[in-house]
């Protein structure tokens, strides 16, 4: 039990200095988003390139930073419907869901 607990207490001490290092890709966000947006309009310059780099940083910052976000308990809850449903009922449209979306997927 001790083991896991330090792997449990590595795991969230690597999660906070991946969420704090990554958290800074936001502002290089705000920064290529701004600037795509200003020369695009002031200079009549557009570029997919720089579309596509706010997309993969976007990426970035949603898949690195998804610990850190559970770590500090920020994530976003449903709670209008989760809390009308059981435990049960909950943990089951987590795993029902997927389904759902690939037989709406196929037959789409």
């Amino acid at each position: 039990m001790k083991g896991l607990l330090t792997i449990s207490h590595a795991i969230d001490a690597l999660n906070e200095r991946v969420g704090r290092t990554v958290l800074w890709l936001v502002l290089v966000m705000a920064l290529v988003s701004a600037s795509n947006a200003v020369a695009r309009y002031l200079f009549n310059l557009s570029s997919n390139a720089w579309l596509e780099l706010q997309w993969y940083l976007f990426a970035a910052v949603f898949l690195l930073c998804a610990g850190y976000t559970l770590l500090h308990n920020e994530h976003i809850r449903i709670d209008v419907v989760s809390s009308r449903l059981s435990a049960a009922a909950s943990s089951g449209s987590i795993f029902s869901a997927p389904c759902f979306s690939c037989c709406r997927w196929r037959f789409s």
